[in-house]
């Protein structure tokens, strides 16, 4: 029987904090059944709480961190920051997928929240993939 790889930060992980630190911290506020604001939590389990919307309403120092010591995609992040990390723009977004784009995800989350809503033309400049698509649509 083979183990599974698992995911493994290429850091060490933030100290656990409360809740209401984490909000503090991350600059994002709580929708839905939001923990005791003392409650102590690591910073995984801040992150996927159960039957909670995290939402991005401030710029902080702390806010991040992941981006800082190499991580590109093993963190939450919001909606509006995975579009730009994958280069993708929304199809014809609704009010509620607009207003979606500072909802702070996982990475897993952010694939069901995608499907259906983003466009398979990737957007202007978009680099190599762009210059590749070009060279093989020419022959």
């Amino acid at each position: 029987m083979t183990k599974a790889k698992t995911y493994h930060r290429p850091y060490s992980e933030p100290e656990p904090r409360s809740f209401v630190q984490w909000c503090i911290d991350l600059g994002v506020e709580c929708e839905g059944k939001c923990p005791d604001a003392s409650q102590k939590l690591t910073y995984d389990e801040f992150c996927f709480l159960p039957d909670v919307r995290l939402i991005k309403v401030r710029d902080t120092e702390l806010y991040g961190w992941w981006r800082k010591h190499g991580d590109v995609w093993g963190e939450c992040r919001t909606v509006k920051e995975w579009l730009e990390d994958f280069n993708w723009e929304l199809v014809d977004p609704t009010d509620s997928e607009l207003k979606d784009v500072n909802l702070f995800i996982g990475h897993d989350e952010f694939w069901v929240w995608s499907s259906g809503k983003v466009t398979d033309k990737i957007k202007k400049n978009t680099g190599i993939l762009k210059t590749i698509r070009r060279l093989f649509n020419k022959n």
